[in-house]
């Protein structure tokens, strides 16, 4: 099986899970995603909210950059 992140009617196969907290996954897609710009790491929140990241502030300052609404995953 394998998993999928859900968002605006498309799915977009995950790689791998970078990093994981209580609050947020973070996620490395196989394919790049458009979150006002290419994107293939994103936050998705307990909440359902997807979220750009900046990898590289971690852990100085906030992670989650921007929201982009809500998303899921799920397993086909």
């Amino acid at each position: 099986m394998t998993e999928y992140l859900q968002y605006q009617g498309q799915l977009y196969r995950t790689h791998s899970v970078v990093f994981r907290t209580d609050d947020f996954t973070i996620y490395e897609l196989s394919d790049e995603i458009d979150l006002n710009g290419p994107v293939r790491f994103l936050a998705l929140t307990r909440n359902q909210l997807i979220y750009s990241v900046g990898v590289l502030e971690w852990p100085d300052e906030d992670v989650l950059i921007e929201c982009h609404g809500k998303g899921r995953i799920i397993t086909l």
